[in-house]
């Protein structure tokens, strides 16, 4: 494993430095490594910012440095103030598709952080406008605007102008719309795949900004968030109304109202992988790699279908290696090193009980996705009635509070088992 070394003068152009530098990026991308990448720009930036002269000097290497320090920046997109998102939309995009960076999931979580929907909607239209702005180049043919009265170079301005004026909607494109744009649109077809799936990509993202489309009772309707019924609003529960069970069902109405863009991801994903097991297992760690939740949401209810989300553990080592690190810490604290060993060791044999498949399930949703323990076990609820049997109840309602929770799981004789039996 290359280990990042602190640049300067002395090893700044040497050739491996700066080849495990693109090995770091891959790496960041695919675990999503926000802080590890937050730390390398600052490094990195704070050499160039001292080293005035390296672009005038060494012009070659100096592009090598620019280019990690955009892909650096696009991992850590929601950190980023908005002037830099700015930037990086209207100049740098290409770049992060490249690499397959999950741009629209980044910026999801850049206004979950802001939490002020006036803001939220501002930055929308200003992220937007420069996405509209921006002039790489996607496709080698002139594109024709204006229903051929306008012919165009194919810069992502010119493309979004296209898609714009194809669909005048005023929501976000269902998966079928966007087969049905490109299928229609003659520009599109010109396009090699690569570059058809990279300008998907960037519509998706465009859609993502400029649609936040709202149902009149305020729920957006592909799921993202408005307002407090956001399925991915990340919020903490509310406090219960004084009828807690009914609480539980308006909390559930809400749940299954804002779900359409789960729902639209999964008829995509069930025709791209025809039933295959194997091609849904790798859709589902593509989609956490990349933190999309509505695409890892839809693989596990693909899978809790399918009957092969039991075997999540057994068939994939990096998911348990993964959901073994997060018992782990998750139980330091109430059991001893050598009680959690053990239960590790039989969790590697009995990895299809419901506890198992919860706390797999908590590590994917909470863990990894960072929903909050009412939303990620709303969509808990929902894959065990899928799964049937004992898995219903690795979520539920909790009819004294109001709010929805995971089962509660302990060790006991070596085993991670459910505290209610």
């Amino acid at each position: 494993m290359f280990i990042v070394p602190k640049i300067d003068k002395d090893n700044f152009d040497n050739p491996k430095v700066i080849t495990g530098l693109k090995e770091k990026l891959e790496e960041f991308v695919e675990f999503d490594n926000i802080d590890e990448a937050k730390d390398l720009l600052e490094n990195l930036e704070a050499f160039l910012n001292s080293n005035k002269t390296l672009a005038r000097d060494n012009p070659v290497v100096y592009e090598e440095y620019a280019n990690i320090l955009n892909i650096l920046k696009f991992i850590a997109l929601q950190t980023l103030p908005e002037k830099e998102i700015v930037d990086l939309l209207r100049t740098k995009l290409l770049a992060a598709m490249n690499y397959k960076i999950g741009v629209a999931d980044k910026l999801d979580s850049y206004f979950l952080l802001s939490r002020d929907i006036f803001i939220d909607d501002q930055s929308r239209k200003t992220l937007a406008k420069a996405l509209s702005e921006n002039q790489e180049i996607v496709g080698e043919m002139a594109i024709m605007l204006d229903g051929g009265k306008e012919k165009a170079e194919p810069r992502v301005g010119n493309w979004i102008r296209d898609f714009a004026r194809s669909f005048p909607s005023e929501r976000r494109l269902t998966h079928l719309e966007e087969v049905e744009y490109s299928n229609q649109s003659p520009n599109f077809s010109k396009l090699t795949q690569l570059n058809k799936d990279i300008l998907l990509n960037i519509i998706r993202i465009y859609s993502f900004l400029r649609f936040p489309a709202r149902r009149d009772n305020g729920v957006q309707e592909t799921g993202h968030r408005v307002g407090r019924t956001d399925l991915f609003k990340g919020e903490k529960p509310r406090p219960a109304a004084s009828d807690p069970v009914e609480s539980l069902k308006k909390k559930y109405r809400q749940y299954r109202s804002a779900r359409q863009n789960v729902l639209n991801a999964e008829d995509e994903i069930s025709v791209k992988v025809q039933g295959d097991s194997e091609k849904i297992k790798r859709e589902l760690s593509l989609a956490s790699r990349n933190n999309n939740k509505t695409r890892v949401i839809a693989c596990l209810k693909l899978m809790a279908r399918q009957g092969t989300l039991t075997r999540a553990l057994s068939d994939n080592p990096a998911w348990f290696e993964a959901a073994a690190d997060y018992i782990s810490n998750k139980y330091s604290r109430r059991y001893s090193k050598n009680d959690i060993a053990m239960a590790l060791g039989d969790l590697k044999i009995n990895s299809e009980t419901s506890a198992a498949i919860s706390e797999f399930l908590q590590y994917l949703l909470r863990e990894k996705l960072r929903l909050d323990e009412n939303t990620s076990a709303l969509i808990g609820v929902e894959i065990g009635q899928l799964m049937g049997g004992e898995y219903q109840g690795v979520a539920y309602g909790n009819p004294d509070n109001g709010n929805f929770e995971w089962e509660k799981n302990k060790i006991e004789n070596g085993c991670l088992v459910s505290e209610i039996g």
